[in-house]
């Protein structure tokens, strides 16, 4: 099957909608398909990409109406030229919305993936494209008149059918893992008795709340005086005032980007080696954000084996059997946070066994069986109209569940 991919970012911009789009289109290739990703020229393309990436440049003036425009124009170009027998969109806005305004050119089905901020809003943290009223309206016209809707998470389906998508056009496919690439990385790097590491991995922005967990943490480092937190992301460095504040800077590590800065990824690995070795040298992973879509990250976690420690959010709760290979607490409650870090600090036992479950639970999203969940998707909508399987998987099931926290 031939597909085109379009994404307004794309690499060498690393994040988790990007590396999502690219390890689709690895997938895709590893079966058969041919891929092709259309996406901006954001800088030099990683080595060892083994699909065609066709790149426009987005004019310096004009705006986000400027950049919608010229996927409108390339998308049913490329289309043709690549023969393509779908048109894929990552992000409602712009590419979903030129994609389906370009239908009439290029006469492809349109799939849309939303990966969170161009679907989700939380004013509070003046998180979501669609805070913007004409964004809104985009976002909208989008859902009501794409082929096919992609949902990585059961939420994120919920906020499609609520901003207008048939519900019969809607499939929840989940972002997926290179579980056996990710076990290699994490593999024989345990922390061997320096004490117990809770690790964290995102960018510092107020929607993932890793002030919580750091004033969470403090609670209890004083019980667990062995344990660390490492948080790896991009900006985190701003997060050491909290540190400061809470008596707990020489405990907790911030560590920035990974790759840093103008470094390359190779697009080969599973993840960056380094945060491979630190998915393997943790003991616990938390994420304690407020809004998530499905973060890559979850489930990178899974397949290192680690037990989960999340908020009960959409993107979080897909991935964890409450009592089984982690636990859920509510977003924004400290106290809810600490009391579930000081838990599974005092009980490495069932930590063990929540990380055993979660390395067994992460077969569910490797990226083999993510890619041909997506290409029945094609195929259904293409040939049927409508989804007749819904391809997600549920939460966790065949794990005896361990009650109480």
């Amino acid at each position: 099957m031939r597909v085109l991919i379009a994404t307004p970012n794309f690499l060498p911009v690393i994040g988790g909608a990007e590396l999502a789009v690219h390890r689709l289109a690895r997938a895709l290739v590893a079966q058969g398909h041919r891929p092709a990703v259309l996406c901006p020229d954001l800088g030099p393309l990683p080595e060892g990409i083994s699909y065609p990436v066709w790149r426009y440049r987005v004019p310096p003036r004009g705006g986000s109406l400027a950049h919608r425009l010229v996927l409108a124009v390339r998308i049913p170009i490329a289309a043709l030229l690549n023969r393509a027998d779908v048109v894929h969109a990552h992000y409602a806005d712009p590419a979903g919305w030129a994609a389906v305004a370009s239908r009439w050119i290029h006469r492809r089905p349109v799939f849309v993936t939303s990966h969170g901020a161009d679907l989700q809003r939380a004013p509070e943290i003046d998180y979501g494209f669609r805070l913007d009223r004409k964004t809104d309206a985009r976002v909208r016209r989008t859902m009501e008149r794409a082929d096919g809707l992609v949902a990585i998470s059961s939420d994120i389906a919920d906020e499609m059918e609520a901003a207008g998508a048939p519900f019969h056009r809607i499939a929840r496919i989940a972002n997926g893992v290179d579980v056996e690439g990710v076990r290699k990385l994490a593999r024989g790097a345990r922390s061997g008795g320096q004490g117990p590491v809770v690790l964290a991995v995102g960018r510092h922005h107020p929607k993932k709340a890793f002030d919580d967990l750091i004033r969470a943490f403090a609670r209890v480092a004083g019980v667990h005086t062995g344990a660390r937190l490492v948080i790896v992301g991009e900006g985190t460095s701003w997060l050491r005032p909290v540190a400061r504040t809470e008596g707990v800077e020489e405990k907790v590590e911030l560590m920035g980007r990974i790759p840093a800065e103008g470094e390359a990824m190779d697009p080969r690995d599973a993840l960056p080696p380094a945060l491979g070795r630190l998915y393997g040298r943790a003991d616990i992973f938390c994420s304690p954000s407020k809004v998530e879509a499905f973060p890559l990250v979850n489930v990178e976690a899974l397949a290192a084996g680690l037990p989960l420690l999340l908020t009960d959010i959409s993107g979080n709760r897909e991935v964890v059997a409450e009592g089984c290979n982690g636990l859920l607490v509510p977003p924004a409650d400290i106290g809810a946070l600490a009391s579930a870090l000081d838990a599974l600090l005092s009980d490495p036992e069932r930590c063990r066994r929540f990380g055993e479950n979660s390395a067994e639970r992460a077969r569910e999203y490797d990226w083999d069986r993510i890619a041909t969940q997506h290409v029945n998707f094609y195929r259904q909508i293409s040939e049927y109209g409508t989804v007749r399987v819904v391809p997600f998987p549920e939460n966790a099931t065949g794990f005896p569940v361990e009650t109480g926290v």
